[in-house]
């Protein structure tokens, strides 16, 4: 009866979140634009970057474009469909780094280049488009891990 029962509910849980999935229109997506990378004097194509959001703007920056790791950032703006330059970050050229937000601010460390790996951390203040250093992460050298907020603390795992 236990398995049964289990089993129920595994197959009432799907059913009822696929259809739900389904009646709004899943597996639909809209091509925004691009960040540009086709245009005369915009970044290049990048791995290994770093991206949060504050309110309803998203942030991309960072990375390595397959010569030079990067420091140059960018923010998205869904409604006007629109990328436009921010204040390049201040802790230097970096990929594999982490990043994630709390308020108005975004957070991004750690990460490396070719220099070596990093545990710094800076906050960039998107209403003044200015970035500070903060203190270093406490956990050591870092790169590749995973950074994420919950209740206004940021969290920074593995790597």
């Amino acid at each position: 009866m236990k398995k049964f029962f289990s089993f129920s509910v595994f197959l009432l849980v799907n059913v009822l979140f696929s259809g739900q999935s389904f009646a709004q229109g899943a597996n639909i997506w809209t091509r925004k634009s691009d960040l540009g990378f086709y245009l005369p004097n915009s970044p290049p194509p990048r791995s290994e970057g770093v991206g949060f959001s504050v309110g309803n703007k998203g942030f991309v920056g960072l990375g390595y474009d397959g010569t030079n790791y990067l420091n140059d950032f960018w923010e998205y703006d869904p409604v006007a469909d629109l990328w436009t330059q921010k204040a390049d970050f201040q802790g230097g050229t970096r990929g594999g780094a982490v990043a994630f937000s709390i308020g108005s601010f975004g957070y991004v460390g750690t990460g490396f280049n070719v220099n070596g790996q990093f545990k710094d951390f800076w906050q960039y203040d998107t209403a003044a488009n200015t970035w500070q250093a903060k203190s270093d992460f406490q956990g050591g050298l870092r790169k590749f891990a995973v950074g994420f907020s919950i209740n206004n603390k940021g969290y920074i795992g593995t790597g």
